[in-house]
């Protein structure tokens, strides 16, 4: 693993079957689009992720999977709490992860948690953390628009390499039915 882990150091690494959506801050839609995404493809047996920094004060229904020297891998079990993963779920997925992880291991932490999923079944990962070492499919900024958190997260940085920023509003009027599956599962933007 540590020649998997020098190359991501280096480069970053491709991932197919990745939908990775990052946020301006609280309440700016990050969950309510994974949740969105997750049931839309339900039937493709579709895997969530939600990558933090900080230990939730719930961690029941975590069961911890893998971990390193700055990061833990958990799976998601149980349906009723208020997590961002109970919620992604119950909106239908297969498996749900959580990995906890400061930025900087996000890398290591995906790397880690390629052994637990399946092969050739899209990923709906939330968290900007991992766009920095991750080349995905698709990556979704969403924002508060003129209002709101706009500063609470600093990811300036990503905002260039976004293939798609929307407001909660536009998530609301039906923006994101152009987000979409290939036959292969791979994420893309019809146009």
């Amino acid at each position: 693993m540590d020649a998997e882990l020098n190359k991501l150091e280096t480069e970053r690494i491709g991932q197919q079957r990745l939908l990775i959506i990052g946020g301006t801050g609280r309440d700016s839609g990050k969950s309510t689009l994974a949740e969105r995404l997750i049931a839309r493809f339900a039937d493709r047996g579709i895997i969530g992720l939600k990558i933090t920094p900080h230990d939730h004060p719930d961690m029941s229904g975590l069961t911890l999977i893998a971990e390193g020297e700055r990061f833990k891998v958990f799976e998601e079990r149980c349906l009723s709490s208020d997590k961002d993963s109970s919620r992604m779920l119950r909106a239908g997925a297969e498996k749900v992860f959580l990995i906890v992880s400061a930025s900087s291991s996000a890398g290591d932490a995906w790397l880690s948690l390629q052994s637990f999923l399946p092969i050739d079944v899209p990923v709906v990962c939330e968290s900007p953390a991992l766009r920095r070492c991750v080349d995905p499919d698709l990556f979704i900024i969403m924002t508060h628009g003129q209002s709101g958190n706009y500063d609470s997260k600093k990811i300036d940085d990503l905002l260039p390499l976004a293939d798609l920023i929307m407001t909660i509003a536009e998530l609301h009027s039906g923006k994101a039915e152009i987000i979409d599956l290939d036959e292969y599962n791979r994420w893309y933007l019809k146009r």
